[in-house]
């Protein structure tokens, strides 16, 4: 198996040290299970990664359009407002849609097979007179952007909002090494370029705190970057490019930008914070921006925002605390999931939900004292399909535990006695569990309770089979590696989870006495392809 010399973790949130060991998830490794849902598309390519993942899509291209709606069964046909689709076809059917083009002889055909023809306006209301024409036509109608709700509105044209989205399977924090980034991204380099008399001092201050300026979509001329810094531009770049440009940038910062639409900003920015990377906005834009408002920050002077990028740059634990506030439950209410969702219920078709995530927890008890503050501790936990498994080595309080737990068929009682070892206990407990998931629960609460929100997050997107915390130690141990990077200091892992499909294929050891969770670790990272989560 290959070994790494560099420490290759999946996360850098809370992380106090790097371990020389450790094997990364994979981002390309992701969770592919989609719904039972098969959508007719014709949309951009942002758009085609939003949903490829979620649903079963099926193009429809100019030639074979026909074949798919009659015989594709399709739920639902989605419409974006794009001069294009994905594979360069409906060139200019969207924009400019007559009754006698053959977009419109689509939607009639969709409505002879009872099929509801979907139109998303992911654009800015600045293109309303492009699109109102196919949004009319359309069995239901969804807008990014509330000015252009109200624009259709008063044309006649029913409309609902439905906001820009992320597909957090492509864009996420997961990291296949871990890269020290000491740069910043903006996607305002059009409009800070063209403007550059009044954004000069802007770009030499950014230009200090090693910043830089690209743009997804649009190019300068020579003339136009002449006078510019030119560690600053980045210039366009590609969509895989992208991707790795937001997971490692420091910050994701937004400027005035004069030449860009709110909205298309918004889709950027949901891309940027669903990265990791915290969202800082110029002041003066809130209003533009309210809806990033919970995962972003509006400055009242530029000064300040430039002070929060040092900060930021300078102090690496104060940075992971402002990833950790971007990367929240506000953010994840803007997947492309949620989405699908919305036009469901609003179409009154039922989405078959994803199957659930089932975790074991469990926890040891030497006295019945303690029975009642760890059951607490566990209803306190807000996870669905969770379960408890509660083991003791008392034989003498094994009968009144058991009675006090009679009513609740998620929690089971086992026994083992005083001479089983750790791993032993825990190879057995991962046999009897019917989960996918096996979460130690004698942990610090605080501590858990910010796991259980990673952890329901990262699998979403991502499969992982160990998820581990770092704790400093104070004292020697025989057992505890050496941290390669730091020769002179020592690390204990604490697991927080564990796959079970895993676990019955790679057990712990079963006769060991000290740190069982630091040895298993060691074990399989060498020894197996492990992808190990460090929160």
């Amino acid at each position: 198996m290959k070994r790494f010399n560099k420490s290759e973790v999946v996360s850098d949130f809370y992380l106090k040290e790097e371990i020389s060991y450790f094997n990364p998830v994979d981002p390309e490794r992701i969770k592919m299970e989609k719904r039972f849902l098969k959508v007719g598309a014709i949309v951009s390519d942002r758009l085609a990664d939003g949903l490829e993942p979620e649903v079963d899509l099926h193009f429809l291209l100019e030639e074979t359009w026909k074949g798919s709606v009659s015989y594709s069964d399709l739920d639902f046909i989605l419409i974006e407002s794009c001069l294009e689709d994905c594979f360069g076809n409906w060139k200019g059917e969207i924009s400019n849609f007559k009754k006698t083009n053959e977009l419109s002889e689509l939607i009639a055909h969709a409505r002879e097979k009872r099929i509801p023809v979907v139109f998303w306006f992911t654009a800015d209301n600045l293109y309303h007179n492009l699109y109102k024409g196919v949004a009319s036509e359309s069995d239901f109608c969804f807008c990014a952007d509330e000015i252009e709700k109200e624009k259709l509105i008063s044309d006649g044209v029913g409309c609902d909002i439905l906001l820009p989205a992320v597909q957090f399977k492509s864009f996420n924090p997961i990291k296949k090494y871990n890269v020290n980034s000491d740069f910043f991204v903006s996607e305002n380099l059009v409009s800070v370029v063209k403007n550059r008399k009044e954004n000069e001092e802007i770009l030499k201050n950014y230009s200090q705190l090693n910043g830089v300026l690209s743009d997804p979509r649009a190019s300068l001329s020579y003339e136009d970057t002449q006078y510019i810094p030119k560690e600053v531009i980045l210039g366009r770049v590609r969509k895989k490019t992208r991707k790795k440009l937001l997971k490692e940038s420091l910050a994701y910062v937004i400027f005035n930008d004069k030449d860009t639409s709110k909205t298309e900003q918004a889709w950027r920015a949901l891309d940027a914070a669903a990265s990791g990377a915290p969202l800082l906005i110029e002041s003066g834009l809130e209003e533009r921006f309210e809806f990033l408002q919970g995962f972003s920050q509006v400055f009242e002077k530029t000064d300040h925002l430039f002070l929060e990028l040092l900060r930021i740059k300078r102090d690496k634990k104060y940075h992971n605390i402002r990833k950790k506030e971007v990367w929240n439950k506000k953010l994840f209410e803007n997947s492309f999931s949620e989405r699908l969702e919305s036009i469901c219920k609003k179409i009154d078709f039922y989405l078959p939900t994803s199957s659930c995530i089932k975790a074991n927890f469990y926890s040891k008890i030497d006295s019945l004292y303690s029975i009642k503050s760890t059951i607490s501790k566990y209803d306190s936990i807000d996870f669905d399909g969770k379960s408890l498994t509660i083991y003791t080595s008392e034989n003498s309080i094994l009968t009144e535990l058991s009675e006090k737990v009679s009513d609740r068929d998620d929690i089971i009682i086992e026994f083992y006695p005083g001479e089983v070892y750790e791993g032993h206990i825990i190879n057995s407990i991962a046999y009897k569990s019917n989960c996918d998931y096996l979460v130690f629960m004698d942990r610090d609460i605080e501590v858990l309770n910010v796991f259980i929100e990673d952890f329901k997050r990262y699998i979403c997107f991502s499969t992982f089979d160990i998820s581990v915390k770092l704790r400093d130690i104070d004292y020697r141990s025989d057992w505890l590696m050496y941290n390669s990077e730091t020769k002179n200091e020592k690390s204990i892992i604490d697991i927080y989870s564990l796959k079970i499909d895993f676990l019955k294929k790679n057990p712990f050891p079963e006769s060991f006495i000290g740190d069982v969770e630091t040895l298993y670790c060691k074990n399989v990272s060498q020894d197996v392809d492990a992808s190990i989560l460090v929160f």
